[in-house]
């Protein structure tokens, strides 16, 4: 089962992506405004996640989407037009 967490991107060279499912930092998911990442994991969570200084909080799949589609981490479209 996979699990999530959110960092901060300047976290991200201190992770092993071999650890996650996207093993390169160029396909890891940035919020709207560059400041945080989303990595996925499969089981428990890696060592290096766990001992980041941003104590990242474990996501499940349900709870991570609605977060994705917020805001942050979801730019508007033209198709978002408020009336």
């Amino acid at each position: 089962m996979s699990n999530y967490v959110i960092i901060l991107s300047s976290e991200l060279s201190s992770v092993d992506l071999s650890n996650c499912v996207d093993t390169s930092v160029n396909t890891v998911r940035h919020s709207i405004d560059g400041t945080q990442c989303v990595l996925e994991y499969e089981g428990s969570m890696p060592s290096d996640i766990a001992a980041l200084a941003s104590r990242p909080a474990a996501y499940t799949e349900a709870e991570i989407s609605a977060i994705m589609i917020t805001d942050s981490w979801t730019a508007p479209t033209d198709d978002d037009e408020i009336i």
